[in-house]
Formats: C-alpha cells, sequence, structure tokens
C-alpha cells in the first residue's frame, strides 16, 4: 500500500508532502500559491506536523514543511489563497495562531502586508538563535 503521506527530512527542514503527485496547476501555484506561518519550539512544531499529517492526507492542506535546525522552529502550511481560510481554520482549530500569510512567488505582494514585515523579522529571529550573525549571514547570502 503506497503510503498517501511522505515525511521528507533535510539538514534544516522536514516536510509533510503527499505520497503521491497531486494535480496542482504550476501556474495557478505560482501566481495564487502561498503559506501560513507559525512560530514556536520545536516540540511544538514537530506536535504541529503529527497533526496536520491528517490533513495533508486528506487534501485538505497542500503540505507543510517545519525547521529542525534548531529550538526555535516556525512551519509554513501550504494552501493556494483560495483555500487560505479553511486553512487557517484547521490551524486554529489544532491550538495555533498563524503570525503571517505569504505568497510563495508573489514577493511584490507580500511586502504590502502588514505582517510581512512582522514575519520577516520572525525568520531573522530564527535564523539567529540557529547560525549566529555570521553563520545567518552567510546563510542569507547563499539563498540569494
Amino acid at each position: 500500500m503506497v503510503s498517501l503521506v511522505a515525511i521528507r527530512k533535510t539538514p534544516i527542514w522536514t516536510w509533510i508532502i503527499p505520497g503521491e503527485p497531486r494535480a496542482e496547476d504550476e501556474a495557478e501555484w505560482f501566481e495564487r500559491g502561498g503559506k501560513w506561518l507559525v512560530y514556536g519550539g520545536l516540540s511544538e512544531m514537530e506536535a504541529l506536523a503529527e497533526r496536520i499529517e491528517g490533513y495533508v492526507e486528506a487534501g485538505e492542506v497542500v503540505s507543510a514543511k517545519y525547521w529542525n535546525a534548531s529550538e526555535t522552529s516556525a512551519m509554513c502550511i501550504y494552501s493556494l489563497d483560495r483555500d487560505r481560510r479553511q486553512t487557517l481554520s484547521i490551524i486554529r482549530r489544532m491550538g495555533f495562531e498563524p503570525t503571517a500569510w505569504e505568497y510563495d512567488y508573489g514577493r511584490c505582494r507580500n511586502w504590502r502586508r502588514p505582517s510581512f514585515l512582522l514575519s520577516a523579522l520572525y525568520k531573522l529571529r530564527i535564523l539567529l538563535r540557529t547560525f549566529g550573525p555570521i553563520g545567518a549571514l552567510r546563510f542569507i547570502f547563499s539563498a540569494l
């Protein structure tokens, strides 16, 4: 039997993804795909990951990933913008309050959202705690 959810680990991220590829429209994802950002401790994100697996399996959440490189963590929970309110409701039912919604590829749209600056500051905080100042700069420049 094929697993309906796959867990993929890298040194930095743990992904919760469908076990079988889904027929996502790539053009639509580039235009409307995004994520809710939830911040907390690593143990909180691991617990959230266990709970979100069922929603990924059911197709109610596209996928998720969480930062596993330090005790300060974050989770990205992906959906199309038309489904983001439903995804937000799922996250809240599990007892978490996302900090921000971000578009994956719509960077210009992100900058217009007040929560985007807060999200960027949280991300910087996680990088600093994980890698220290010099390592965080290296990480940022390697991603550019």
